[in-house]
């Protein structure tokens, strides 16, 4: 951990306007954190003494955003890059345990800092200044935790959806989460039923592909089973292996809702993404890796009737999904595997599309008419994945002409 932060030069100049028309100005929140502990920052927020009105006066000369201005916030773009300025805030109280009722603007720095979440957001940084650090922040990323600022209770009473940041935040940093601050998570978890299925959905899935989430998934069951009640099903054990199942599978969101969802039938899975309002692409994918469960082989036609069923990059995914979830079966999904990128590389025919024989080749031949003819190809197709014909235009119209 640096003392001396390296800021780009975008975020220097920002701190430099407003420092020379007078206002204090600090980089606070993910992005001193994030350079803390050595990562590059996705974005830079700064906070601020100047209130909106005299931010904006100060980058009179730059393209600003002001559409969080009520809220006190300016967005300057600075050499293509933008920077989110938001002046010092007081937050009211906060009725619905999402946002707070008012917000008032403050010239102190550390107003703005004891309304934040966790101590590893709450350190603000300014070259001339150095680290306003007033809740040990510095100190709980040097030991790997994530702990409230202030009393926890309040915190999750204020915004419940900290309960969830602290597990996502715990699961990306590969933090542990201070006692109080758990305890409280669990006190509280009831909580999370006000808040939209949205911004909850968004907060699990960063948690679900992160790095190592199965720790953090298993230590927050209880706040998961607020909105995925159907875990509580499961036996706390079999709970457990599927929580650290997901470790094991790489971090793309398909393959990870997949294995963390594979003790469900696929019904069971659709209905919990239409209650998140998952988007449709997830929704359908998981679903279509999970209903591949019924192939248990690993041989060329297994490997076709997945092919058949999923795109080429989704069989892959369901292979990766297989071998998170039966560690000790690598070596038969391995094969599965490799036939089904020999049978895609080969372009063997694995659907209707890929037939020799079209529609209108059993309609010309007079073999059948109307929705025979869809039901004469999937017959067709059926032979040639089973390696019972060969897709050739004379074997399969002869095989089709058997059919009818």
């Amino acid at each position: 951990m640096t003392d001396k932060l390296i800021i780009p030069n975008f975020a220097l100049t920002a701190l430099s306007v407003l420092g020379s028309n007078g206002y204090k100005a600090y980089l606070v929140g993910g992005c001193v954190r994030d350079v803390l502990m050595g990562r590059i920052p996705g974005d830079y927020d700064i906070t601020t003494s100047a209130a909106p009105d005299e931010t904006l006066a100060c980058f009179k000369d730059f393209k600003t955003v002001e559409t969080g201005i009520k809220h006190g916030t300016v967005t300057v773009i600075i050499e293509g890059n933008p920077l989110e300025i938001t002046t010092f805030r007081i937050d009211g109280d906060y009725s619905d345990n999402r946002r707070p009722d008012s917000v008032s603007f403050s010239s102190s720095v550390a107003d703005d800092l004891a309304r934040r979440d966790f101590t590893v957001n709450a350190i603000a940084y300014n070259p001339d200044e150095g680290y306003v650090d007033l809740y040990g922040g510095k100190e709980d990323i040097k030991n790997q935790i994530i702990r409230c600022v202030g009393e926890a209770d309040k915190r999750f009473n204020e915004d419940s959806l900290r309960i969830l940041r602290a597990m996502r935040f715990a699961a990306s940093l590969d933090f542990k989460i201070e006692e109080k601050t758990l305890s409280a998570a669990h006190k509280n978890a009831c909580l999370l039923e006000n808040i939209s299925v949205e911004r909850i959905y968004t907060e699990f899935i960063k948690t679900v592909c992160a790095k190592s989430p199965g720790k953090i998934l298993y230590e927050f069951k209880k706040e998961i089973e607020v909105f995925i009640p159907e875990f509580t099903n499961l036996e706390d054990e079999m709970l457990r292996s599927v929580f650290y199942s997901v470790d094991r599978a790489e971090a793309d969101r398909f393959v990870r809702l997949a294995v963390l969802f594979a003790c469900f039938d696929s019904e069971t899975v659709r209905k919990i993404f239409e209650r998140l309002k998952t988007d449709k692409l997830t929704e359908k994918t998981v679903c279509q890796i999970l209903n591949c469960r019924k192939f248990t082989g690993s041989d060329r036609i297994t490997a076709r009737w997945i092919l058949n069923a999923l795109s080429y990059e989704n069989a892959l995914r369901f292979c990766e999904a297989q071998s998170a979830l039966d560690p000790k079966n690598t070596e038969q999904i391995l094969e599965l595997k490799f036939n089904i990128e020999k049978a895609y590389l080969s372009n063997e025919c694995v659907n209707v599309g890929q037939l020799a024989v079209g529609g209108n080749d059993i309609l010309n031949n007079n073999i059948a008419s109307g929705v025979k003819i869809g039901k004469i190809l999937n017959e067709l197709l059926e032979l040639v994945i089973t390696g019972q014909a060969e897709n050739k235009f004379d074997s399969l119209l002869e095989a089709a002409k058997k059919l009818k």
